[in-house]
């Protein structure tokens, strides 16, 4: 069992202000939204439905999330392969997924 914490954290420009989710949204874009949308927008795999049920439960989350072991896998992979990210946003999403901790040890995995 994996513990994501830091879903919440906004995602910054290259000038350290928060990015907007849309250009018509006064919101900002965060993590999580980051991630549910590597995970809905990555080709077909064999475990579709399974991406969309973590992207909505990632998407919906407070800051901390626990995603099994498989699951934290499937996150991680999306977020690296998925071409459509630039280096800002992957760089961001990928500096949480890094500090995600394992839940028997408590440790940094």
């Amino acid at each position: 069992m994996k513990i994501l914490k830091g879903l919440n954290k906004k995602i910054l420009s290259l000038y350290g202000k928060p990015l907007r989710l849309t250009t018509e949204s006064k919101e900002d874009a965060r993590v999580k939204n980051i991630i549910a949308l590597s995970l809905a927008v990555q080709k077909q795999t064999a475990s579709a439905v399974r991406a969309l049920q973590i992207a909505f439960k990632i998407r919906d989350s407070k800051d901390t999330l626990e995603l099994e072991d498989a699951d934290f896998l499937m996150v991680k992979n999306a977020v690296e392969q998925d071409k459509g990210l630039t280096n800002l946003l992957a760089a961001q999403v990928l500096e949480v997924l890094d500090k995600t901790l394992d839940k028997e040890e408590g440790s940094n995995k």
